[in-house]
């Protein structure tokens, strides 16, 4: 109606049809885009992950999470200047050339909270569009003890290798019987640079007849102290003693195995033995020679009996028959004593 209260005109009439119809369908999108909203906002509070999306640096949105990461408030974070108090001096060249490039993609930086303290931080960058405004959206999660289980994880294995490479010649890493890593003197050892034995099988560097023996070690997957015999680079056959076990490079579970030489030992062993044998033989002759005197000495008290009675009968016979008897007693005697004296030498 209008102030007479008539009838509005019909361009009046379809002019203010034409507002209500606008208003509604305002009201509907508001609801929609506040639904929609809602439903964002709990996505992203349910987040494990912060959330933040710039645009050339501006930061226009981001989630409670990261907010709690950084120990700040959400509408403190919002705008320009923000990546700069956020992220360590070291690492803001390398974060912002990857938004000038476009770069996306994971990578770690070291993130600082309101309070000054410092964590590591890895990002999961993406290019995106906020309606027909291109951004860029950072995924951040909080990686500082699994950075510091990984630092750990590689002073365990630096410490490892320092004391295989004190107590044993060469270490192989390998997995499913495919060298991966090797260190150590395996130069000095088998002549073999490194390179020439990384991504070949561990059976390429045994000797023929040991090759059955360590298939067996490897497929059944073994470990313990064993004795094997290897190849170096003229083809000579190398005996060594390996431990294996296993243990982990670069955070994978991985076969190690830990080689000593064992020419050396083997050498000393030989050498152990000949000066044994020689020992034996030298106990065996001192017997020997004590068996001799003894033997010597036992018949050379019954000689001087025999001589002694044989000089008496001599002295005493009348009858030359009996004198040349004696005669021949004394002289078989004497040759007796002369043979005492020669094994009495020898002894």
């Amino acid at each position: 109606l209008d102030l007479e209260g008539e009838p509005p005109a019909p361009a009046v009439a379809a002019m203010m049809a034409e507002l209500v119809r606008a208003a509604l369908a305002r009201a509907v999108e508001e609801e929609a885009h506040r639904r929609t909203r809602e439903r964002l906002d709990m996505l992203s509070a349910a987040s494990f992950e912060g959330i933040m999306v710039h645009v050339d640096g501006v930061v226009v949105d981001l989630n409670q999470r990261i907010a709690d990461m950084l120990g700040d408030d959400p509408a403190a974070l919002l705008g320009a200047g923000t990546l700069r108090r956020v992220v360590a001096a070291e690492d803001l060249a390398e974060v912002q050339r990857r938004m000038r490039e476009r770069i996306e993609g994971p990578y770690v930086v070291t993130a600082i909270r309101k309070d000054g303290s410092r964590f590591r931080a890895e990002l999961l960058t993406k290019q995106g569009h906020l309606g027909q405004h291109p951004v860029r959206i950072a995924a951040v999660r909080d990686v500082t003890e699994r950075e510091r289980t990984s630092a750990q994880l590689r002073e365990s294995e630096g410490q490892l290798r320092q004391l295989v490479e004190q107590v044993f010649d060469f270490f192989v890493y390998s997995r499913d019987g495919i060298v991966i890593e090797v260190g150590g003197r395996v130069r000095d050892v088998l002549g073999f640079e490194v390179e020439q034995m990384v991504g070949r099988p561990i059976l390429d560097f045994v000797a023929p007849p040991a090759i059955a023996a360590s298939a067996r070690v490897i497929a059944e997957r073994l470990v313990g102290v064993f004795e094997s015999t290897l190849l170096d680079v003229r083809g000579d056959h190398i005996p060594v003693e390996l431990v294996a076990v296993f243990g982990t490079l670069d955070g994978v579970r991985t076969r190690v195995s830990a080689v000593r030489d064992l020419r050396a030992a083997k050498q000393l062993e030989r050498e152990r033995r000949r000066l044994e044998q020689r020992l034996e033989r030298s106990q065996r002759m001192e017997s020997l020679g004590v068996l001799a005197g003894g033997i010597a000495h036992d018949f050379n008290n019954l000689l001087v009996g025999v001589l002694g009675n044989a000089s008496l009968v001599l002295e005493r016979a009348t009858d030359r028959a009996a004198r040349e008897a004696a005669d021949a007693i004394v002289a078989a005697g004497r040759q007796a004593a002369t043979l005492t004296a020669q094994m009495l030498a020898y002894a």
